[in-house]
């Protein structure tokens, strides 16, 4: 007998030993859907955040980026989507988040920072961490970051006359996504609303549906708007964010550490987004310019002007601004930049 056990021992150990992959613990996977196409940055950081997260986990968290809108067709649908459960991540701040959050409103505002070192401050504060707790309450999803989109500007075909002023942009239809805050942020600069999807943005433009658009200069870039709409007046209207969201019970059911190599992995991301929007931003009047658009400097004090009027009158827009303090914040932080 004792021959048999030293026999069969080593065997029983070797086969112990020799587990088939099939076996071990399967990775977490995380689908994140963005309707950014892949040649916009928010999908270049994107993959930022993929390899980093999946090489600081070993693999045991993977992600899979669904671009263009391929799992669920608009920013809404994808915010929905993500509260409910049906898709793990996404970038949130539109229409079903506002509805829920109306203090997001004031991040598509007019002038809201004044300037990239306000944004960042104010982005990177225990003002805002609190705030991120309070959407998580709300609406069951976690921002986890806000990665900087750029400045947006006026890209439009001819109207007749370049738009210096508010009153250059009277009657202008002017593309934005379908949400109060955004048309009301045509409004406050003058401009006539026009509700549309981002992806029928260049052949409504190429076909007149619509005057103009306003995106940060990079997306202009990547989707081309340039080629059907060859001026560019660079108001600097607003400074936007996009926030990176998990589904609550999502996150939650991830380790502490890797809720860490998720966190990482997204400041990481951001910080990519962050430089190349700057870089890019910089980089482009002059690429634009060798590309036949007519660039306009405008005049930004009566920009500004115009839209702090139309707030101050329009009080019901602005009510939930100051939640937790964070206007009052931001109004601060833009008053120690002078």
């Amino acid at each position: 007998m004792k021959t048999i056990r030293n026999t069969l021992f080593p065997v029983l150990a070797a086969c112990c030993l020799a587990v088939p992959p099939a076996m071990a613990a399967s990775p977490v996977v995380l689908s994140f859907a963005t309707v950014a196409s892949p040649s916009q940055l928010q999908v270049k950081a994107l993959e930022i955040f993929k390899n980093r997260v999946e090489k600081s986990s070993h693999d045991q968290i993977k992600v899979r980026i669904y671009a263009s809108g391929q799992l669920f067709g608009t920013k809404s649908e994808q915010e929905q989507a993500v509260e409910l459960g049906n898709v793990d991540m996404a970038f949130i701040g539109g229409g079903t988040t506002q509805k829920q959050v109306p203090t997001f409103t004031m991040f598509q505002s007019a002038y809201l920072f004044k300037n990239y070192a306000v944004f960042r401050k104010v982005m990177d504060s225990k003002k805002v961490t609190a705030f991120y707790a309070d959407v998580a309450r709300k609406m069951h999803v976690l921002p986890l970051d806000a990665w900087y989109l750029g400045a947006r500007q006026l890209n439009y075909r001819d109207v007749g006359h370049p738009i210096r002023t508010p009153a250059d942009l009277k009657g202008v239809k002017l593309r934005m996504p379908d949400t109060p805050a955004f048309l009301d942020l045509a409004r406050a600069l003058g401009a006539q609303p026009t509700p549309l999807a981002f992806t029928q943005v260049y052949i409504s433009l190429q076909t007149g549906v619509i005057d103009a658009q306003d995106n940060p200069l990079p997306t202009d870039k990547a989707m081309k708007f340039y080629e059907v709409a060859k001026n560019i007046s660079l108001t600097h209207h607003c400074l936007e964010p996009t926030f990176p969201a998990i589904n609550l019970n999502k996150w939650n059911s991830l380790s502490p550490a890797q809720q860490q190599d998720v966190r990482a992995a997204i400041k990481a991301a951001g910080a990519y987004m962050d430089s190349q929007t700057r870089e890019q931003s910089a980089e482009l009047v002059k690429f634009f310019s060798e590309h036949g658009v007519k660039i306009v400097h405008p005049d930004i004090q009566a920009f500004y002007d115009h839209a702090e009027k139309w707030y101050a009158a329009h009080p019901a827009v602005t009510k939930d601004w100051n939640t937790n303090g964070l206007y009052d914040y931001i109004k601060q932080a833009n008053a120690a930049a002078n």
